[in-house]
């Protein structure tokens, strides 16, 4: 024990500068951050200048790691700790208490404060905080300590760090790719693991025996992984895992609508060129219980042609929200699917049978708060704090950790100002996190969240919200996924493409 505190104080001397350059730029976030949580319509200078200070510590906090793994470098020979009768593990369990006591901790205090001045409570919150420190881990802490821990010097492990950039760029690159297609819900936590897991073990690999060759091809394996999951499992068959298809009876009805069409516009088809034809497939929507929504997360397209050829689609991404009784001609339901031009072109645009394949989220309501339009910050259960914001106009509500959940608005307005009439027209709005595939957990520094009521526009005869009038919060929560399928219908593919 008294060896792994004499390397804390040791590298604690060494380090003073970083440590003081961090702690400064932490408490210069936690003065500012505030202030900005009342900006939630445009950014602000205040807004600005909390984001700069957050962007300095990501990076004072890169500096500060890489320095401190190579206060008493790995690589190589005849460095001094190896010199005396040091433990590897001692010397690791210092540097861990070391990013304990001036990383984790101080941001830990610092979150703890702004939640209080934020109005939620510390001790429910204390898991969030946790899961917070495990996602700064994952993207900053170990990825910054196992280069570190290949490298022998700063100016090294900043090239290391060019080139792993660019790796990131080409991750990048392929989720852009493959942008249409859908990902599995565990996929940002099975890439998290990956990273946690192997980097994890290259670190303690490299303290405990010092081969850097080996410690590479750890970090690189990961890097290998991480492509290929992002590469591999989008679209596949793996996506739709946690889907379930229904028993017995569906809650809901889904099919193709093979009426008459009004025809498309055809604007891509007589470009050859164009690789990618987009259909838009009208749906019947049905038998949707009162209160209940569906949330049209992913889809799969089957067509094939009067001559027997068939294609079959991955599963792409949809965003969008069934409505009952949809059909053509109307503001209904549409599922917006893309096919190669080779496909469109070898089933002649002419009469086709298609089936397409749901992954669907069930919604249901949640009991609705009633209050009333205030100044004054109130509680809204599964939301967070809301309160009127005379200078935007609007509603803005604090959250903790990332976006709120998905919360429909409503309330009322007055025909002229506020003072002259009642508030008798009214009016609808929406907040949270409209995509109910992606976790509402993001990594960030400031535990508080703040978004803004989206109002529908208003005619022209209604006047702003008043302080007073009654308001209505109704959130909805996930009951169930589903895996749902349309009967084969028969339609025009030409009909469907370029409504």
């Amino acid at each position: 024990m008294s060896q792994i505190v004499h390397i804390f104080r040791k590298d604690a001397r060494q380090l003073r500068l970083e440590i003081l350059a961090t702690l400064t730029i932490l408490v210069l976030f936690g003065i500012f951050e505030p202030r900005s949580w009342n900006d939630f319509v445009v950014m602000t200078l205040e807004g600005m200048t909390s984001m700069a200070f957050a962007i300095l510590l990501y990076i004072a906090w890169g500096i500060l790691i890489i320095r401190l793994i190579q206060t008493d470098r790995l690589p190589g020979l005849n460095q001094f700790w190896t010199t005396r009768p040091v433990e590897w593990w001692k010397l690791l369990a210092a540097k861990g208490l070391f990013l304990l006591v001036f990383l984790y901790a101080p941001l830990i205090l610092l979150q703890m404060v702004l939640l209080h001045l934020g109005g939620f409570a510390v001790a429910p919150n204390l898991p969030l905080i946790l899961l917070d420190m495990f996602l700064l881990s994952a993207v900053l802490v170990l990825p910054l300590m196992s280069l570190a821990a290949v490298t022998s010097s700063f100016g090294q492990t900043m090239l290391v760090l060019l080139g792993t950039l660019v790796l990131f760029v080409l991750v990048l690159y392929v989720a852009f790719a493959l942008g249409r297609n859908l990902e599995p819900r565990y996929l940002t936590s099975l890439q998290l693991g990956i990273v946690v897991a192997i980097l994890s073990s290259a670190v303690v690999y490299q303290y405990r025996w010092r081969a850097t060759r080996n410690t590479i091809v750890l970090c690189a394996v990961t890097a290998v992984l991480l492509i290929c999951t992002q590469w591999f499992l989008p679209g596949s068959s793996l996506a739709v895992v946690g889907y379930d298809r229904p028993a017995q009876g569906a809650p809901v009805s889904i099919a193709i609508y093979s009426g008459p069409q009004p025809g498309g516009h055809g604007f891509n088809l007589e470009k050859p060129d164009v690789p990618t034809i987009i259909l838009y497939v009208p749906l019947v929507v049905s038998s949707i219980a009162p209160g209940t929504s569906f949330s049209l997360e992913g889809q799969r397209v089957h067509l094939e042609g009067p001559d027997g050829y068939g294609w079959e689609s991955q599963w792409e991404n949809a965003n969008s929200v069934l409505t009952k009784d949809s059909f053509a001609n109307s503001d209904g339901s549409y599922a917006v699917i893309s096919i190669p031009r080779r496909v469109y072109d070898r089933l002649g645009g002419g009469t086709v049978r298609v089936r397409m394949e749901f992954a669907v989220a069930q919604l249901q309501e949640m009991p609705a708060f009633q209050t009333f339009v205030s100044a004054e910050r109130v509680m809204v259960p599964g939301l967070g704090s809301c309160a009127f914001s005379k200078e935007w106009g609007t509603i803005g509500c604090r959250s903790v950790f990332g976006q709120p959940a998905d919360f429909a608005v409503s309330t009322f307005r007055p025909r002229g100002r506020c003072e002259a009439s009642p508030s008798n027209l009214p009016t609808h709005g929406q907040i949270g996190h409209v995509s109910t595939r992606e976790s509402r957990m993001t990594l960030g520094i400031s535990p508080v969240t703040v978004s803004g009521v989206r109002f529908e526009s208003q005619v022209q005869a209604s006047g702003p919200l008043c302080v007073g009038a009654p308001i209505s919060y109704v959130g909805k929560r996930i009951v169930q996924r589903l895996q749902m399928q349309t009967p084969t219908a028969t339609v025009s593919l030409k009909d469907l493409a370029g409504f």
